[in-house]
């Protein structure tokens, strides 16, 4: 497994320049000072190279974000910390790292030609709603969000997550996707927690 991580530590440091299309094996290998033919033994081709990356890529990023997506705080008002989570399951912001928007927008197109992504996608998929499903319920255990709604507004979050994808992954911009997004964004928080704790939403101009 050790090896394993040099090699997903060198695609990472190759991806911070270039793009995936340019990336080899034998690249790969070259930055880590290794045989091409160690890294075959590892993968059997470049798509399994890069699904076994994403998921690395995706372990580090999770273990970056705050630790209110796993525990109620008590060092900010949980209200915001529900807000700041329906921020991130849609604009995904700094936490997401870059080789990780490299990689979906190489992956998600693929889904439609190669049964093994698509799986890995749609899996991916199903464990993100549960996260997310998870996550709310512990928020509602606490008392800042209804509970009746939570599995309605993930429904939201994943089709309005999907404009961030169409900005983000295919590089399509738009200041009225935007615009969508944050009205979205507002009325999820609003579904989401109890009334009391409206007005600390609009202190932040939401």
């Amino acid at each position: 497994m050790e090896r394993k991580i040099e090699i997903f530590e060198a695609i990472w440091q190759i991806l911070d320049v270039a793009d995936i299309d340019s990336l080899t094996i034998r690249e790969t290998a070259q930055r880590c000072n290794l045989h091409a033919n160690t890294v075959d033994y590892y993968f059997e081709n470049k798509d399994d190279m890069l699904l076994q990356f994403h998921e690395y890529v995706a372990s580090k990023d999770n273990d970056n974000l705050p630790v209110y997506f796993t525990n109620v705080p008590d060092n900010i008002h949980p209200a915001l910390a529900v807000a700041d989570i329906v921020d991130y399951a849609i604009f995904h912001s700094d936490r997401v790292s870059r080789a990780r928007f490299k990689l979906n927008r190489y992956l998600i197109p693929r889904m439609k030609d190669n049964e093994r992504i698509k799986r890995y996608i749609v899996d991916g998929q199903d464990t993100l709603f549960d996260n997310y499903n998870s996550i709310l319920n512990m928020y509602a255990d606490a008392g800042y969000v209804k509970r009746s709604v939570i599995e309605e507004s993930i429904y939201d979050l994943f089709i309005v997550s999907a404009g961030f994808g169409i900005e983000n992954y295919f590089g399509y911009d738009s200041r009225y996707t935007d615009k969508v997004m944050r009205y979205q964004s507002k009325k999820i928080k609003k579904t989401l927690l109890l009334p009391e704790y409206h007005p600390l939403l609009e202190g932040l101009g939401q």
